[in-house]
Protein backbone atom coordinates (compact mmCIF):
# COMPACT_ATOMS: atom_id res chain seq x y z
CA UNK A 1 0.00 0.00 0.00
CA UNK A 2 1.74 3.30 -1.22
CA UNK A 3 1.99 6.09 1.59
CA UNK A 4 0.34 9.58 0.09
CA UNK A 5 2.40 12.24 -0.18
CA UNK A 6 1.74 15.74 -1.37
CA UNK A 7 1.73 15.48 -4.93
CA UNK A 8 -0.66 12.32 -4.42
CA UNK A 9 -3.15 14.25 -3.68
CA UNK A 10 -3.26 16.69 -7.11
CA UNK A 11 -2.21 13.41 -9.11
CA UNK A 12 -5.45 11.59 -7.58
CA UNK A 13 -7.97 14.88 -8.43
CA UNK A 14 -6.55 15.42 -11.82
CA UNK A 15 -8.67 15.35 -14.76
CA UNK A 16 -9.82 11.87 -16.23
CA UNK A 17 -8.51 12.21 -19.74
CA UNK A 18 -5.14 12.40 -17.59
CA UNK A 19 -5.31 9.72 -15.86
CA UNK A 20 -6.64 7.39 -18.49
CA UNK A 21 -3.44 8.85 -20.40
CA UNK A 22 -1.34 7.69 -17.71
CA UNK A 23 -2.98 4.22 -17.65
CA UNK A 24 -2.42 3.85 -21.23
CA UNK A 25 1.22 4.72 -20.57
CA UNK A 26 1.71 2.36 -17.82
CA UNK A 27 0.30 -0.82 -19.93
CA UNK A 28 2.58 0.11 -23.09
CA UNK A 29 5.15 0.52 -20.46
CA UNK A 30 4.98 -2.69 -18.82
CA UNK A 31 3.90 -4.49 -21.90
CA UNK A 32 5.94 -3.43 -24.60
CA UNK A 33 9.05 -1.69 -23.18
CA UNK A 34 10.14 -4.51 -21.57
CA UNK A 35 10.79 -6.15 -24.84
CA UNK A 36 12.74 -4.06 -25.47
CA UNK A 37 15.55 -5.01 -23.33
CA UNK A 38 15.80 -7.94 -25.45
CA UNK A 39 16.82 -5.89 -28.64
CA UNK A 40 20.64 -6.13 -28.99
CA UNK A 41 20.84 -2.65 -30.23
CA UNK A 42 22.27 -0.06 -27.88
CA UNK A 43 20.12 3.03 -29.04
CA UNK A 44 17.02 0.95 -28.61
CA UNK A 45 18.17 -0.22 -25.01
CA UNK A 46 18.88 3.68 -24.07
CA UNK A 47 15.54 4.36 -25.07
CA UNK A 48 14.02 1.52 -23.10
CA UNK A 49 15.95 2.68 -20.19
CA UNK A 50 14.92 6.18 -20.35
CA UNK A 51 11.54 5.29 -20.57
CA UNK A 52 11.31 3.07 -17.61
CA UNK A 53 13.29 5.44 -15.01
CA UNK A 54 11.17 8.36 -16.28
CA UNK A 55 7.78 6.15 -15.21
CA UNK A 56 9.68 5.13 -11.84
CA UNK A 57 10.38 8.68 -11.13
CA UNK A 58 6.47 9.53 -11.92
CA UNK A 59 5.81 6.76 -9.34
CA UNK A 60 8.05 8.16 -6.78
CA UNK A 61 6.74 11.42 -7.29
CA UNK A 62 3.04 10.31 -6.55
CA UNK A 63 3.43 7.69 -4.28
CA UNK A 64 5.98 6.33 -1.69
CA UNK A 65 6.73 2.59 -2.46
CA UNK A 66 9.31 2.48 0.00
CA UNK A 67 12.87 1.65 -2.17
CA UNK A 68 11.20 0.26 -4.52
CA UNK A 69 11.31 2.31 -7.19
CA UNK A 70 14.74 3.48 -6.29
CA UNK A 71 15.86 -0.26 -6.70
CA UNK A 72 14.43 -0.57 -10.29
CA UNK A 73 15.86 2.13 -11.56
CA UNK A 74 19.50 1.00 -10.49
CA UNK A 75 18.35 -2.91 -11.87
CA UNK A 76 17.70 -0.48 -15.38
CA UNK A 77 21.53 1.04 -15.23
CA UNK A 78 22.00 -2.63 -16.58
CA UNK A 79 20.47 -1.77 -20.28
CA UNK A 80 23.59 0.66 -20.14
CA UNK A 81 26.82 -0.34 -21.50
CA UNK A 82 30.55 1.64 -21.30
CA UNK A 83 29.75 3.92 -23.57
CA UNK A 84 27.26 5.59 -21.66
CA UNK A 85 29.53 5.89 -19.19
CA UNK A 86 33.09 6.54 -20.26
CA UNK A 87 33.61 9.58 -22.31
CA UNK A 88 36.64 8.24 -23.81
CA UNK A 89 35.27 4.97 -24.68
CA UNK A 90 32.55 7.16 -26.83
CA UNK A 91 35.15 9.32 -28.33
CA UNK A 92 37.47 6.43 -29.60
CA UNK A 93 34.63 4.18 -30.98
CA UNK A 94 34.45 4.18 -34.75
CA UNK A 95 31.30 3.93 -36.13
CA UNK A 96 30.73 2.57 -39.50
CA UNK A 97 28.38 4.16 -41.69
CA UNK A 98 26.36 1.09 -42.83
CA UNK A 99 25.54 0.49 -38.78
CA UNK A 100 25.17 3.91 -38.09
CA UNK A 101 22.21 3.97 -40.21
CA UNK A 102 21.06 0.38 -39.64
CA UNK A 103 20.63 1.58 -35.55
CA UNK A 104 18.67 4.46 -36.58
CA UNK A 105 16.63 2.42 -39.03
CA UNK A 106 16.07 -0.19 -36.11
CA UNK A 107 15.34 2.33 -33.60
CA UNK A 108 12.84 4.26 -35.50
CA UNK A 109 11.17 1.38 -36.29
CA UNK A 110 10.94 0.31 -32.62
CA UNK A 111 9.57 3.54 -32.33
CA UNK A 112 7.30 3.51 -34.70
CA UNK A 113 5.41 0.35 -33.83
CA UNK A 114 4.97 1.34 -30.08
CA UNK A 115 3.39 5.04 -31.94
CA UNK A 116 1.25 2.52 -34.19
CA UNK A 117 0.38 -0.11 -30.98
CA UNK A 118 -1.35 2.72 -28.79
CA UNK A 119 -3.96 3.60 -31.17
CA UNK A 120 -5.22 0.22 -32.21
CA UNK A 121 -4.92 -1.53 -28.97
CA UNK A 122 -7.01 1.64 -26.95
CA UNK A 123 -9.23 2.68 -29.87
CA UNK A 124 -7.79 6.02 -29.68
CA UNK A 125 -9.45 9.39 -30.46
CA UNK A 126 -10.34 12.94 -29.70
CA UNK A 127 -13.49 13.71 -28.00
CA UNK A 128 -15.94 16.78 -28.58
CA UNK A 129 -13.72 18.54 -25.82
CA UNK A 130 -10.68 18.32 -27.82
CA UNK A 131 -9.09 16.03 -25.10
CA UNK A 132 -7.78 12.74 -25.77
CA UNK A 133 -10.45 9.44 -24.97
CA UNK A 134 -9.49 5.89 -24.92
CA UNK A 135 -11.20 2.68 -24.39
CA UNK A 136 -9.29 1.01 -21.76
CA UNK A 137 -9.69 -2.73 -21.08
CA UNK A 138 -11.02 -3.53 -23.97
CA UNK A 139 -8.33 -5.45 -26.21
CA UNK A 140 -8.04 -5.87 -30.38
CA UNK A 141 -8.18 -9.57 -30.60
CA UNK A 142 -6.88 -10.43 -34.14
CA UNK A 143 -6.99 -14.48 -34.85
Amino acid sequence: MPLPNAISWYAHYSPLWFLKSITVFAEINDLFVPLMFLVPIRSVKKLAFYIQVFMQVCILASGNYSYYNLLYIVLCLSLLDDHTFYRELALARTRQRCSSVFTRFMTFNVISILVAVFPLLYNFRISTKNTPDFTIGKFLILY
